[in-house]
């Protein structure tokens, strides 16, 4: 039987998180590409901070993602710096995980198709909910400004344009109960069952890359 690499992506504070939390509880593994990328940022620290410049650096003499993101959310030039060095180090990454393992996973990404790491999965789950709920989520859980959410949001729009690829889009702005049913709906769908017999094991996934 086919293992099953489930892509889920949607904008900024949309449920990526939850949706992916949803699976693991299933038994299935996940693969963080936001968690992915920090890891490369930190390997390639020294050529990212010949692009950009010392002022990215902190205090700490390690480079300030927030001042980072000042620089690369809202000017596609410079974006497009950095995710020329980024993507294809962080795809050769997530190849290598999908290597070394053998169940089911589930692949939480934003940047699913801009990174084109899409056609590792074999169904996509596009996550919808309305911009205020994005600002207001973006704010209470990162404890950003608005507009620092605002910024990220500006740099995603492009996202919005891909859910019409998905296998599924799923709302999600409503009540936690209302999406994690949505879910469930889901995976009923697609697995003929609500049990994690299809899923690696009775246990919990694990995420990687591991902390």
């Amino acid at each position: 039987m086919m293992r099953e690499i489930i892509g889920i992506t949607g904008m900024y504070a949309s449920g990526k998180d939850t949706a992916s939390e949803f699976f693991r509880d299933k038994g299935f593994d996940e693969i963080n590409v936001d968690l992915i990328g920090h890891e490369v940022l930190i390997a390639e620290s020294d050529r990212v901070i010949e692009i950009f410049g010392q002022i990215i650096v902190g205090d700490e003499g390690v480079i300030d993602r927030l001042k980072l993101g000042s620089i690369v959310f809202g000017n596609t030039n410079q974006l497009k710096l950095l995710t020329g060095l980024m993507y294809p180090l962080m795809r050769q990454r997530i190849e290598q995980i999908l290597s070394e393992s053998s169940g089911n996973l589930v692949i939480n990404a934003a940047v699913l198709y801009e990174m084109g790491i899409n056609d590792l999965c074999t169904r996509i789950i596009y996550i919808d909910c309305e911009e205020s709920l994005l600002i207001k989520r973006g704010i209470l859980r990162d404890g950003s400004s608005e507009a620092e959410v605002v910024l990220k949001l500006s740099s995603q729009k492009g996202i919005n344009s891909i859910k019409k690829y998905a296998d599924v889009v799923i709302e999600n702005s409503y009540s936690l109960g209302n999406f994690k049913e949505k879910l469930k709906e889901f995976y009923i769908t697609y697995f003929r069952s609500d049990s994690d017999g299809r899923a690696n094991s009775n246990k919990k996934g694990n995420v990687y890359p591991e902390s």
